[in-house]
């Protein structure tokens, strides 16, 4: 997890500190990425990453944005 929050925090924060949180989706590359990590342990990377945006952040980037987008 640590090594993916290294490798990905840059990319992370540069989008979300362009576009806001309000246009950000958390998604992933499974089944792909299996590979190199499991599911929780991007998921749980992309958590660490957002957690300083806050829980409202979060819950955008989680779910709210792509409900919204996708008109859910």
């Amino acid at each position: 997890v640590q090594e993916l929050v290294e490798r990905l925090s840059p990319i992370v924060e540069q989008c979300v500190d362009s576009f806001g949180p309000q246009r950000c989706m958390v998604a992933s590359n499974f089944p792909v990425d299996r590979v190199s990590a499991s599911y929780a342990d991007v998921t749980s990377a992309m958590a660490t990453m957002t957690a300083g945006y806050g829980q409202e952040a979060q819950r955008m980037m989680f779910r709210d944005t792509a409900a919204t987008f996708y008109r859910m």
